[in-house]
């Protein structure tokens, strides 16, 4: 008796994988002068992996050199 396979359909990849799909993707950059895409303003609060505008609390990830 053979031993059957079973073959899943391949998986797309993941849209941080493809920035073509992926559209406009806005980051916190650090180092560089950040505006927020919702009211303009330039103040931020800064966590571990997110940050958010200190005017109208508009959240961003903050950019992983590369990896995002």
């Amino acid at each position: 008796m053979k031993a059957q396979v079973l073959k899943l359909p391949a998986r797309p990849a993941p849209l941080a994988a493809t920035p073509q799909l992926r559209g406009y993707h806005v980051e916190y950059r650090r180092g560089e002068a950040n505006h927020c895409p919702g009211c303009g303003g330039s103040h931020w609060s800064i966590g571990r992996s997110t940050v958010e505008c200190a005017f109208c609390g508009t959240a961003l990830p903050i950019a992983t050199g590369g990896l995002s």
